[in-house]
C-alpha cells in the first residue's frame, strides 16, 4: 500500500503513485510533444468487444488506403514529366525548371513583379541541350 504524506510523516520515505487494474505500468506518459494515456480493455464481454473491433478494423482500413494513395502520389511525383504544346518543351519537369528559371530577366532587379522568361533563350538551351 501507498504512503500517504502528512505533516508528521519522515522525508526519507517514499511514495509509491498509485496503479490501476492489473499493470503494473504508469498510465501516463509524457515524452516531447505527445502525451500518451493507457488504459487497460475489458474485452471479454461480447456486446463490448463488437463496436470496438468495428472501430479499428476502420481504423486499419483507413491507414492502408492513406498508405496506398500516398504511394500513388510517390509514384507520380518520380515520374512527373513536362510536356507542354504551348511553349513546346517536353522533358523532366526539374530540367525545365533550371532551364526557365536561368532565362529569367529582370527588367529592374530591384522589383521581383519585373521578371519575365525569355522562351526564346529557353528554346535555344532546348536546342544546344538535344544536340549533345
Amino acid at each position: 500500500m501507498a504512503t500517504v504524506l502528512t505533516a508528521t510523516t519522515a522525508a526519507t520515505e517514499v511514495v509509491v503513485a498509485p496503479r490501476r487494474g492489473e499493470s503494473k505500468a504508469p498510465n501516463f506518459a509524457f515524452r516531447g510533444p505527445l502525451a500518451v494515456i493507457r488504459l487497460e480493455l475489458d474485452v471479454s464481454d461480447e456486446r463490448m468487444r463488437r463496436p470496438l473491433e468495428r472501430q479499428w478494423k476502420a481504423v486499419f482500413r483507413l491507414r492502408r488506403a492513406l498508405q496506398r494513395d500516398g504511394a500513388a502520389r510517390c509514384r507520380a511525383f518520380w515520374e512527373r514529366s513536362h510536356a507542354c504544346p504551348a511553349c513546346g518543351l517536353r522533358a523532366d519537369r526539374d530540367v525545365i525548371s533550371a532551364v526557365l528559371a536561368a532565362c529569367v530577366e529582370l527588367s529592374d532587379p530591384g522589383d521581383p513583379a519585373t521578371a519575365r522568361v525569355n522562351y526564346e533563350l529557353a528554346h535555344a538551351l532546348r536546342a544546344g541541350l538535344a544536340s549533345q
